[in-house]
């Protein structure tokens, strides 16, 4: 089954009231260089793997992507954390990189008391398929909007 175009999971944020980017903090960024996979099962799709610290994330030829991220909140009152991916083609460290298109916001949790979530999100993007033999890198945003961000 193809996934569906188009930014399902903006979306879902959308309708839950999530906040943007443009209205949140940076908290984290993190970055990682692309793993290819050799192996191909049947009729599977050549993938890529990214590691990055408190995370990993894969990007298939087709354009299918995922992600999971740790996000900590250190603070009793609530805060709501949202999480953006991004890739690009740079150098082996991800030195330098162009960034494809912005940041693709997919997930947004609201944490309290000290907690530590796992944030997971995943779509497909045309664009990324079209550019898969390029990507070298990818990149993982946290936002947070709050009054005990920090």
């Amino acid at each position: 089954m193809k996934p569906l175009k188009g930014m399902v999971s903006l979306l879902c944020v959308a309708i839950s009231g999530g906040v943007t980017a443009s209205e949140a903090n940076l908290v984290k960024e993190v970055q990682g260089p692309a793993k290819e996979v050799n192996f191909v099962i049947g009729d599977s799709v050549a993938r890529k793997v990214f590691s990055f610290s408190g995370g990993d994330a894969w990007l298939d030829a087709e354009g299918n992507f995922q992600f999971k991220i740790a996000v900590s909140h250190q603070r009793i009152r609530c805060a709501e954390y949202q999480t953006a991916i991004q890739f690009g083609s740079g150098s082996q460290r991800c030195n330098a990189v162009n960034w494809i298109g912005s940041p693709v916001m997919l997930t947004s949790k609201k944490q309290c008391n000290s907690s530590q979530l796992v944030h997971m999100g995943g779509n497909w993007l045309e664009d990324l398929s079209k550019q898969y033999a390029g990507i070298s890198c990818a990149r993982v945003q946290v936002y947070c909007e709050g009054k005990t961000c920090f």
